[in-house]
């Protein structure tokens, strides 16, 4: 068992850009080791950004793209960081319109096990 961050970073954009989610996902690969993916349709108010009590603007709606990653929580702050400059830096480079990314964090305990190694246990019995 791991004392864990796991981060989920929402990235919303016009149109789906394949080379663009490819490279977030490597980028949060190199930093973790690996990550999940998603892609949802995103909806939000034209005036969100306002944090108003309640909106008025229209409803708009685009391509949302999820990211979902866990770290030790001794390199949370560095993997977010991290994660912030690289989406920041891609979304430039490949010509992606987006700016605001909404950024989940859950404390939580993370564990892995092995089907190979529990299936070589059973062979071995």
């Amino acid at each position: 068992m791991r004392n864990q961050i796991k981060f989920t970073f929402q990235i919303g954009y016009a149109t789906r850009h394949r080379g663009f989610e490819g490279a977030i996902i490597a980028a949060a690969s190199r930093l973790c080791g690996g990550c999940t993916s998603e892609t949802k349709t995103g909806w939000w108010m034209s005036d969100g950004a306002s944090h108003a009590d309640t909106f008025k603007g229209s409803l708009e709606q685009e391509h949302c793209f999820d990211l979902e990653l866990t770290c030790e929580m001794a390199k949370a702050e560095d993997v977010y960081g991290a994660m912030c400059q690289h989406i920041a830096r891609l979304a430039l480079a490949y010509k992606v319109d987006t700016n605001w990314v909404h950024v989940s964090e859950v404390a939580m305990t993370g564990r892995h096990f092995s089907i190979d190694a529990i299936n070589a246990e059973r062979v071995a019995a």
